[in-house]
C-alpha cells in the first residue's frame, strides 16, 4: 500500500473519491474494502490511545443512511430534529450578528456592540442547550482557543489599582506620565481648592497620588478590550457552531453575498456619472464609498473575506490525470460520459461575477492599502499553490476583467482611479503623514515597556512623546503591530506573533495536505484572508472596525478548526492503517505510557464543544458589561450635552444633569468624560450664581460674559489690585464658592484618570485667575500635548497673550498657523496689539506658509499706510518666496506675482505670470491671470491676444468673452480720446 494514499473520507465532509482510475501522486484512493473511521467502534479491538479516539463530529443524511446499511453498518443521529433546529438557529444569529455590524456604520457605534454581545450570547445559550447531555468529542483548536482566552484577559491586569511603588516597577512609562503631568498639576488645584472649602466638608478630590493603573487610560482601555473579546468569542463559536460541511458552505455563500452586497453599494456611493445615484435617487451629497463604514479603508478591507470565500467556492480544484469525470449511471451499465464545461455551471459563473463585481468595489474604494495587500494576498497563494491553477484560470481573469472595466465605466470612476493610482508614488508616498506617527509611536513604545501604556490609549500615549507638528491627530497608530507594541508591550508583541504563525500554519497545512477538496478550499480562504489582513496592518488599523474585525475572526476560527478536524482525522487513519514508521510507532507507544487519567479527562473536557461554549459565554459576559457601561456613559453624556455655548440653562436643569452624572460616575467611576462634564454643570452653576450676585448688585452681566475664557481675559485686564479685589467680593458668597471648588475637584478626578487630556489642562489655565494661581505650568503642559491640534494651540497663546508670556505666544501661534488659516484673523487681531508687522511676518507667519505671507502683505494696508513699510514688506515676502526650496518654480513665480499686485506693481506682475505660463503654459488660470495683469498695466494689445488665445482653449467659459469685452471697450475708449 502507498505510504501516501490519503485517507478515505467521513461522510458530508470529504467527496467520496472514484474507486476506479489510476493511482495519483497525493492522493491515492483508499480500497472499497478498508473500513471507514465512521464504522470504527469505542469497542474496537485494537487499543488507541485517548488522542486517535477523538472523532470529528459528522451528520447522516437519509442517501447515506442507506448506503451505511447495505454494507452492513448502522449509523446513529447525534441530535434529535429539534436540536439540529437549534444548532442552525445559534448559526443564523452568529451569522446576523456579523452581518449587522457590517451594514451599521462597520460596527463603530457602542450600541452595535451591546447588540452583538446579546446574540452572541443568544447563541452560546443555544448551543449549550445541544451540547448540555452530548459527550462527543470533536477535534476543535484547543491551543489556538486556550491563547485566544490569555489574549483578552491578560490586559485586564493593566486596569487594575496598584500601588504606585509597584507602577513605578513595571510600568516606568505610565509612573513617568504621572509624575510630569498629572501629580503636579493635582497638587496645584488641591492647593487651589483647600481656600474655597472652608471646613473641609466638600473635600471631595481624587485620593490620585497613591495608587494608579498600568493602563494611562482605564476607560479606554475597558472599551477596547470589550472588543477584543467579542472578536475571541467569533472566533470560538465558529470552531464549535459550523462543524458540518454544509454549515461551513452556507457560511462561505454568505460571506460572499455580503460582500457583494458591501460592493455594489460603494459602486453606488462612488458613481459621479450624473446627479443620481440610481434611478429616481438624487445624489444630493457626495459621500464616500462604503459609508455603511464611518472608514472607507475598512470598508474595503471588509471586501477581502467575502473575496477569500468566493475563491475557496469557486474551488480550485487538484487537477484530475483524465479530466473525466465518471457517471453514477456507470455501475449500472451505462457508458460513462463526459461532462460539460465547469465553465457553463450557473453557481461559478455567479461566483465569477461576484469575483468581477468586488474586484471593481475594491478598486472604487480607492484604498491603497487593501490594493497593495490584495496583491500581497493573491501572490500569496500563487507561490503556496502554484500547480493548483488550470488554464481556466485564464479564462476567469479576462472574465473578471471585463466585469471590473464595465463596472469602472458604467460608474464613472476611470478619471477617479487615474487620480488615485497617482498616489502610489514614492513622492506622494514618502510624505504620508502616517510616518510621522510611526516615529512618534516608536519613541512612545520604548518608553512604555515592558507592558504597554494600556488598550485604547494610543492617541494619548504618544503626546508627549510627539516634537513635530502634524495636521490632524492620530487616535491609532496607522500600524497596528506598532500600535500593539505601544499599548500591550512585549506581551502583545508575543501574542499577535502567535497568532499569525498559527494561523498561517494552519491554512498552508491545508493547503499542501490536506486530501479533502473541502479543506484545501478553506486552507484557500483563510490564506488569502490572512495575508491580506496581515499585510494591511501594517500601514492601517482597519482589524479595529468591528465588521472587519468580526468577520475575519469568523472565517479563520472556521478555518482553524477545519484544520484540527483534518489534522485529527489524517492521525486517526494513519494509526489505523498501520502506516507509521517505527519511529513514529514507538513514540506513541511512549505516550500512551505517559497518559495519565488527568490527562485523558482534561483532554476529554477540552475537546468538548460544551467547555468553549461556557468559556465563550464568561468572555461575552465581560464583554457585556464593559459595553452596558460605555453605552450608558455615552447616553449620560448625550443626555447633559450644551445645546449650544450661549444657552443659559435654569437651576432645575443643572441639578437634574448633576443627579445623572453623578448616577453614570457611581456606576463607572473611573470614566474621565463623566468627571469632565460634571465639572462643566458645576462652572454652569457657578456663572448662574455670578448672574445672581451681579443681578443684586445692580450690575450688567449677560450669560455670554461668564464664559470662562471671557472671565479670564476680563480678569487680566485689571491691575493685580483690582482683580485681587474683586475675586474675593465675588468668592464671598458659599454658594459660589462651593460651585467653584467641586468643578475644581472634577477636574482633579478628570487628571487623575487621564493624565494626558490636552482640554482639561487647558480648562484648568482658564481658572488660574479665578484660583490665583500662576499660568506657568499649565501652559507648559498645553504646549507640550497640543501638536496635533490647532484650537488649542491657539487657545494656548491666547492664554500666554493675556498671562504677558512672549516667547510662549509667538510659539503656539506660530505652529496654530502652520496648517492652516482658521485662526489667522484672531491671531492677528490680538497679536498687532504687542507684534509690528515685520515682526509678527517674520516671528508669527511660519516659514512653509508663503502663501499666507502673501495674504498678509496683501492685507497689511488695512494696518499702515506707510508706503515705504509695506514696500519692505512686500520686499521681504518676495525674498521668502525664492528661498522656499519646498514649491517649484511656476509656484514661487504664482506667489511673487501676487505680492506685486498686491501693490499695484502691474508690471512686475505680468512679468511674473509671464515666467509662470512658460512652465506651466497649459495652465488656464496663470494664463487668465497674466491677460489681467497685461491689461492692467495698459498693455491692451497684448491683453488682446492672450485673451483670444484664453478663449480658444476653453471656449465654454464666460471669462474670457468677458475679458475680451473689456479691453475691447478700453482699446476704443483710448482710440477716441486720442482723436479728440
Amino acid at each position: 500500500m502507498d505510504a501516501n494514499q490519503s485517507p478515505d473520507p467521513l461522510p458530508k465532509d470529504q467527496p467520496p473519491q472514484p474507486l476506479e482510475g489510476p493511482v495519483q501522486p497525493q492522493r491515492v484512493s483508499a480500497p472499497a474494502s478498508q473500513p471507514r473511521a465512521a464504522s470504527v467502534r469505542s469497542d474496537s479491538s485494537h487499543r488507541q490511545p485517548l488522542a486517535s479516539a477523538i472523532q470529528p463530529m459528522r451528520t447522516t443524511s437519509a442517501s447515506s443512511t442507506r448506503g451505511s446499511k447495505r454494507r452492513g453498518q448502522v449509523l446513529t443521529n447525534d441530535f434529535a430534529a429539534w436540536e439540529w433546529g437549534l444548532l442552525n438557529l445559534a448559526r443564523a444569529t452568529t451569522i446576523a450578528a456579523f452581518i449587522y455590524t457590517c451594514w451599521r456604520f462597520g460596527g463603530t457605534d457602542v450600541i452595535v456592540w451591546y447588540h452583538v454581545a446579546a446574540m452572541l450570547a443568544a447563541s452560546l445559550v443555544m448551543s449549550a442547550i445541544v451540547w448540555r447531555k452530548s459527550r462527543r468529542q470533536q477535534p476543535l483548536p484547543v491551543p489556538a482557543l486556550l491563547f485566544g482566552v490569555i489574549c483578552v484577559t491578560v490586559p485586564m491586569l493593566q486596569t487594575i489599582e496598584l500601588p504606585r511603588e509597584v507602577i513605578n516597577w513595571i510600568a516606568p512609562g505610565t509612573e513617568r506620565v504621572i509624575r510630569e503631568f498629572s501629580s503636579p498639576a493635582i497638587n496645584q488645584l488641591e492647593l487651589a481648592i483647600h481656600p474655597l472649602q472652608g471646613d473641609g466638608e466638600l473635600a471631595s478630590s481624587a485620593s490620585s497620588n497613591h495608587s494608579a493603573t498600568i493602563s494611562i487610560v482605564p476607560s479606554s482601555s475597558h472599551t477596547r478590550l470589550a472588543l477584543w473579546q467579542l472578536g475571541f468569542v467569533f472566533f470560538a463559536i465558529s470552531t464549535t457552531l459550523f462543524f458540518t460541511r454544509e454549515s461551513r458552505k452556507v457560511l462561505a455563500w454568505t460571506l460572499a453575498i455580503n460582500a457583494a452586497g458591501l460592493a455594489f453599494w460603494g459602486l453606488v456611493q462612488r458613481s459621479s456619472g450624473s446627479s443620481d445615484l440610481l434611478p429616481g435617487m438624487t445624489k444630493d451629497v457626495v459621500t464616500l464609498p462604503f459609508s455603511t463604514f464611518v472608514y472607507k479603508n475598512a470598508g474595503a478591507a471588509a471586501l477581502i473575506p467575502g473575496l477569500a470565500a468566493i475563491i475557496g467556492l469557486i474551488g480550485i480544484q487538484r487537477q484530475s490525470p483524465t479530466g473525466i469525470r465518471k457517471s453514477t449511471r456507470e455501475s449500472r451499465g451505462i457508458d460513462s460520459y463526459r461532462p460539460r464545461p465547469r465553465w457553463t455551471d450557473p453557481r461559478f459563473l455567479l461566483l465569477l461575477c461576484f469575483v468581477g463585481l468586488l474586484a471593481a468595489g475594491l478598486l472604487a474604494s480607492s484604498s491603497r492599502g487593501v490594493w497593495i495587500s490584495g496583491a500581497v494576498a493573491g501572490l500569496a497563494l500563487f507561490i503556496t499553490v502554484p500547480s493548483r491553477f488550470s488554464g481556466k484560470t485564464l479564462f476567469a481573469a479576462v472574465f473578471i476583467a471585463g466585469c471590473c472595466i464595465g463596472l469602472i465605466a458604467l460608474t464613472g470612476l476611470r478619471n477617479e482611479l487615474a487620480k488615485q493610482s497617482q498616489r502610489l508614488n514614492i513622492d506622494q508616498v514618502s510624505t504620508d503623514a502616517r510616518f510621522t506617527h510611526w516615529r512618534d509611536g516608536i519613541d512612545t513604545a520604548i518608553a512604555h515597556l515592558p507592558f504597554g501604556s494600556g488598550l485604547g490609549t494610543f492617541g494619548y500615549a504618544h503626546l508627549p512623546q510627539q516634537e513635530n507638528d502634524t495636521e490632524q491627530w492620530f487616535r491609532e497608530a496607522h500600524n497596528q503591530y506598532l500600535e500593539i507594541l505601544v499599548e500591550t508591550g512585549v506581551f502583545g508583541v508575543i501574542a499577535i506573533a502567535v497568532v499569525i504563525l498559527l494561523l498561517g500554519r494552519s491554512a498552508i497545512f491545508l493547503i499542501r495536505k490536506s486530501a479533502s477538496q473541502e479543506h484545501f478550499s478553506w486552507g484557500i480562504i483563510g490564506l488569502f484572508s490572512l495575508a491580506s489582513i496581515v499585510t494591511q496592518s501594517f500601514v492601517d488599523f482597519v482589524v479595529l472596525i468591528p465588521g472587519v474585525m468580526f468577520t475575519q475572526a469568523i472565517l479563520l476560527g472556521c478555518m482553524a478548526a477545519v484544520y484540527t478536524r483534518d489534522l485529527s482525522l489524517s492521525k486517526v487513519l494513519h494509526r489505523r492503517s498501520g502506516q507509521l514508521s517505527a519511529q513514529k510507532v514507538s513514540e506513541s507507544k511512549l505516550g500512551d505510557l505517559a497518559s495519565t487519567p488527568l490527562r485523558d479527562r482534561m483532554l476529554q473536557v477540552s475537546n468538548r464543544p460544551l467547555t468553549w461554549c461556557f468559556v465563550s459565554s464568561v468572555v461575552v459576559l465581560f464583554a457585556f458589561i464593559a459595553t452596558d457601561k460605555k453605552l450608558q456613559t455615552e447616553n449620560a453624556l448625550a443626555n447633559t450635552q450644551f445645546s449650544s455655548e450661549d444657552y443659559e440653562p435654569s437651576p432645575e436643569e443643572i441639578d437634574f444633569n448633576l443627579l445623572l452624572l453623578s448616577d453614570a460616575i457611581e456606576r463607572d467611576p473611573k470614566r474621565w468624560e463623566l468627571y469632565r462634564r460634571r465639572s462643566l454643570w458645576h462652572l454652569a452653576e457657578y456663572r448662574l450664581g455670578l448672574l445672581a450676585k451681579s443681578s443684586a448688585d445692580e450690575s450688567s452681566l449677560t450669560w455670554s460674559q461668564t464664559s470662562l475664557d471671557n472671565l479670564f481675559q476680563s480678569l487680566y485686564s485689571l491691575t493685580q489690585s483690582d482683580r485681587d479685589g474683586l475675586i474675593h467680593n465675588v468668592l464671598v458668597d458659599p454658594k459660589l464658592r462651593d460651585s467653584l471648588a467641586l468643578a475644581i475637584a472634577d477636574q482633579e478626578n478628570t487628571l487623575q484618570f487621564n493624565p494626558l487630556s490636552p482640554n482639561t489642562y487647558l480648562s484648568c489655565a482658564m481658572l488660574t485667575p479665578l484660583l490665583q494661581r500662576d499660568t506657568a505650568m499649565w501652559e507648559e503642559r498645553i504646549a507640550k500635548l497640543s501638536h496635533s491640534s490647532r484650537g488649542l494651540q491657539y487657545a494656548g497663546g491666547m492664554v500666554a497673550y493675556f498671562a504677558g508670556n512672549r516667547d510662549n505666544m509667538v510659539d503656539q501661534w506660530r505652529r496654530s498657523l502652520k496648517f492652516g488659516d482658521d485662526y489667522y484673523p484672531a491671531v492677528l487681531q490680538l497679536a498687532g496689539r504687542k507684534l509690528s508687522l515685520e515682526e509678527f511676518l517674520n516671528e508669527i507667519i511660519p516659514a512653509e506658509r508663503n502663501d499666507l505671507a502673501v495674504r498678509f502683505v496683501s492685507e497689511a494696508g488695512d494696518f499702515t499706510v506707510n508706503q515705504h513699510t509695506l514696500r519692505r514688506l512686500r520686499d521681504q515676502v518676495l525674498m521668502r518666496i525664492q528661498s522656499d526650496s519646498s514649491r517649484d518654480e511656476a509656484e514661487k513665480m504664482e506667489l511673487s506675482a501676487r505680492v506685486e499686485e498686491s501693490g499695484k506693481n502691474w508690471g512686475e506682475a505680468a512679468t511674473y505670470w509671464s515666467l509662470a505660463l512658460r512652465l506651466q503654459p497649459h495652465n488656464l488660470d496663470y494664463r487668465y491671470y497674466h491677460c489681467r495683469a497685461l491689461y492692467h498695466d495698459d498693455q491692451l494689445k497684448e491683453a488682446l491676444d492672450q485673451a483670444t488665445l484664453l478663449r480658444a482653449l476653453e471656449p465654454a467659459t464666460e471669462r474670457s468673452e468677458k475679458t475680451i469685452e473689456a479691453i475691447k471697450k478700453r482699446i476704443e475708449a483710448d482710440a477716441r480720446k486720442s482723436v479728440h
